[in-house]
């Protein structure tokens, strides 16, 4: 699969909470990171299994991007 960027939105409070869905497959993580994210490589990014959440840091929701290996994987981004 191929890495997807977030939405380009400047953030006024520098926080974008980013959730793997509890229904994704439990072998597959969602990959957190930037533009080389790549899960295929397990590699420049940091995993969420299902269900688990990573708050991060940021000047601007697009410097975010996921990638998982399998095309059903889901998440959900809120802005904090």
């Amino acid at each position: 699969m191929t890495g997807v960027q977030t939405c380009a939105l400047p953030i006024s409070n520098k926080f974008v909470l980013i959730r793997s869905r509890d229904d994704n497959d439990t072998t597959q993580p969602v990959w957190v990171g930037g533009a080389d994210v790549d899960a295929a490589n397990s590699a420049n990014g940091y995993p969420l299994d299902a269900g688990e959440s990573l708050l991060l840091p940021v000047e601007n929701a697009n410097m975010v991007w996921l990638d998982s290996q399998t095309a059903d994987q889901n998440f959900t981004i809120v802005i904090v």
